[in-house]
């Protein structure tokens, strides 16, 4: 076993391949249908097959008990490689920096969206190749924002408390009710659905960065991120533990609080190329 949740339950297992990773969904609710998610999963699978820096699942199995799906392993994810010795170098940072960007670039070009971005979904290799993983279409994209098991149940699987999840998508349910009912597919849910954003992925991506170069110092908590979206926390302290200012203006404008504010992961390549990364790139 891998890592244990409510939510899901992540096994190491083997096939004809070699290693893969296993995770679980066990179905609690015979009545629920699980049909769209497993569609979603599945298109999601085969667009993303051409984009080199993001990893779809291989495989998606529907059984009557529980919904499993498959994925290559690999050894380390960016959250273990950066406490690992060697540790990584300024450049490699950037390396892995840039292939994200470019991976989320490419993914969304191809009308996908992640949802759940953080350092333990992306998968670095021993050559330094970062690939986004674990594309998370399936979860809510608007969470109750007094409900902090809601959110500890489906993005903080780890029990580490960080939060890279986009402050948007946190609604408050006294007031933003008639504000987002636009989008949501059902409003009487508490963990509601809709469309999820570029923007969205830009600043989930823009707190992983961050962690990147400040060596695991994690921008935001939960409490702290709804703070932020109050504008009640400032991230300038944090911010300043990265030495590169090109680097830290970079996320700075990943994390803004107006997602129209936030280029595209395109843009944000062209913007700081040069810059936050070589021309070589």
């Amino acid at each position: 076993s891998l890592q244990s949740s409510r939510f899901v339950k992540v096994i190491r297992a083997r096939n004809e391949r070699g290693a893969v990773v296993v995770k679980l969904f066990v179905k609690q609710d015979n009545t629920v249908s699980y049909t769209k998610y497993i569609r979603r999963i599945r298109d999601i699978n085969s667009r993303l097959k051409g984009v080199h820096n993001a990893q779809g699942f291989e495989r998606v199995i529907d059984t009557d008990r529980l919904v499993a799906v498959v994925r290559q392993y690999h050894f380390s994810s960016l959250y273990d490689r950066i406490s690992t010795r060697p540790f990584l170098s300024y450049v490699e940072k950037q390396w892995i920096s840039f292939q994200l960007l470019a991976g989320l670039a490419d993914a969304h070009a191809l009308g996908v969206c992640h949802g759940d971005i953080k350092t333990e979904n992306v998968l670095v290799t021993s050559w330094c190749w970062a690939l986004l993983a674990d594309f998370a279409s399936f979860k809510p994209t608007f969470l109750p924002q007094d409900n902090p098991a809601a959110f500890a149940f489906f993005f903080d699987t780890s029990g580490r408390r960080t939060c890279c999840v986009a402050p948007e998508r946190f609604y408050n349910p006294q007031t933003d009710k008639q504000t987002i009912a636009a989008v949501l597919v059902s409003e009487t849910d508490e963990f509601r659905e809709g469309d999820l954003t570029p923007a969205m992925d830009i600043f989930s991506l823009g707190c992983v960065i961050a962690e990147l170069f400040t060596e695991s110092h994690a921008l935001f908590s939960f409490a702290q991120l709804l703070a932020y979206r109050k504008g009640e926390y400032d991230i300038t302290d944090t911010l300043n533990r990265i030495r590169d200012p090109e680097v830290r203006n970079l996320v700075a404008h990943m994390v803004q609080l107006d997602p129209t504010k936030r280029s595209s992961a395109r843009a944000c390549l062209k913007l700081w190329r040069g810059k936050a990364f070589p021309e070589q790139f």
